[in-house]
């Protein structure tokens, strides 16, 4: 196996599953777009960090590894890839309520359309970032 066959797989993984959330945030199910936007960026970061031979730490939130990543893949990914540290934040503290909720928090009511479109934009940035990497490699 190639250090580009399993970042392939995730990103083929990835863009099936933007195509589900896409169909989520239109039922106005904006709590599963935040969690299944959660793994998105999870599974497409994981991937980013393969690429930098970096092993991918078994966590949801790999905000530390996309920092050193971003020296191993270039300042021109340095943006990107920062606004993709803010999503593994984010998103992570997002996905228990988003997918459980609590006794005192209905994930159905507690999400918005600009909570959806924020974790799916997100996702996608995630997405394009290890494609535009996989081109390169």
């Amino acid at each position: 196996m190639s250090p580009k066959d399993l970042p392939r797989a995730y990103a083929k993984k990835c863009t099936s599953r933007l195509k589900a959330i896409q169909v989520l945030k239109d039922d106005e199910n904006f709590s599963d777009v935040v969690s299944e936007s959660q793994e998105v960026v999870e599974i497409a970061s994981k991937g980013t960090l393969r690429l930098a031979l970096i092993d991918p730490p078994h966590r949801h939130d790999v905000a530390a590894e996309l920092k050193e990543a971003s020296r191993v893949l270039g300042k021109q990914h340095f943006k990107v890839i920062e606004e993709i540290i803010t999503a593994n934040h984010w998103l992570r503290r997002e996905r228990e309520m988003a997918f459980y909720g609590a006794d005192d928090f209905d994930p159905t009511e507690g999400y918005s359309l600009t909570d959806a479109e924020r974790a799916f934009a997100y996702a996608k940035l995630t997405v394009e970032l290890l494609h535009k990497l996989l081109e390169k490699k």
